[in-house]
């Protein structure tokens, strides 16, 4: 289990027909995780999930999003 807190840069960018419009800001935003590291043999197998979610900055609107993470370690 963790908690990750910190700045995000967001660059977000909107297309409509032939007008654009662009935007980066610095947001402040955390990341609560949960993991797991298996040990297999020589090899140790991790899986972490993490739900980020960011403040409001500029005109641009808080952003959440989930990742998923799968990684091996060999030694």
């Amino acid at each position: 289990m963790g908690l990750n807190l910190g700045a995000y840069i967001i660059d977000e960018r909107i297309e409509v027909g032939l007008v654009a419009t662009h935007e980066t800001n610095v947001h402040f935003g955390g990341a609560p995780e949960l993991g797991i590291a298996v040990p297999h043999g020589r090899q140790t197998i991790f899986l972490n999930a993490r739900y980020h979610a960011t403040t409001a900055a500029g005109n641009v609107a808080d952003q959440n999003y989930f990742t998923l993470s799968l990684g091996v370690s060999m030694y």
